[in-house]
């Protein structure tokens, strides 16, 4: 509840802040020669917390569809650096493949990282341990896991184990198989390749 409450604030921050709305307030003010009435401030804060509230719902909605499609295929989970991998099938292929997850080995969860102060945020592919995450953390079972790098001081990014998990993957799919990374899903994406759920 914390980090959804954190998201919306940090959204609803972004849209009140924003350029659009700075320029507006700038003209109402440098027209009308007075400042912004109370009511009107309040109102237009409601309003801004609404769409704050509904956007961070709606990325969080998507996030947890893309997860339910990666942990579809259960039973073919793979272990990689300590985590699960999913492998996915790429739709409209033969035989293309992703890796999805990362997640806990123990319950199936979704792993979180933990920055170096401490709080807990969506994984990124970017993220680096040892330099902007500390480690990935089970919300579910509060299991801690550090992608293969066995102690503190010892930097593996998320996608090198990704990368990993999915060498291991078009290996056991056969010698015609061939992976995406992140970078060529979002490449496909954008040129209307694939479905815009594949990395919502």
């Amino acid at each position: 509840m914390w980090v959804f409450l954190s998201a919306v604030v940090r959204r609803l921050a972004a849209l009140v802040t924003g350029g659009v709305v700075g320029l507006a307030a700038l003209v109402y003010e440098h027209l009308h020669g007075r400042s912004i009435g109370p009511w009107p401030f309040l109102c237009g804060l409601c309003v801004f917390l609404v769409l704050a509230s509904y956007k961070t719902w709606q990325e969080e909605h998507h996030h947890v569809e893309r997860l339910k499609r990666d942990l579809a295929g259960g039973a073919s989970l793979i272990l990689y650096d300590g985590v699960l991998w999913s492998p996915l099938p790429i739709p409209n292929t033969t035989n293309t493949w992703v890796a999805g997850g990362p997640f806990c080995p123990h319950d199936r969860g979704v792993l979180q990282a933990v920055t170096i102060t401490g709080a807990r945020r969506r994984l990124k592919d970017s993220d680096l341990l040892g330099v902007t995450i500390s480690h990935l953390y089970c919300p579910s079972c509060s299991a801690k896991f550090r992608l293969g790098a066995p102690e503190a001081g010892h930097m593996r990014s998320v996608e090198d184990s990704r990368q990993g998990a999915l060498d291991m993957i078009l290996k056991s799919k056969g010698a015609a198989a061939v992976g995406l990374t992140q970078a060529q899903l979002k490449r496909d994406l954008k040129l209307g390749r694939l479905p815009p759920e594949w990395l919502q």
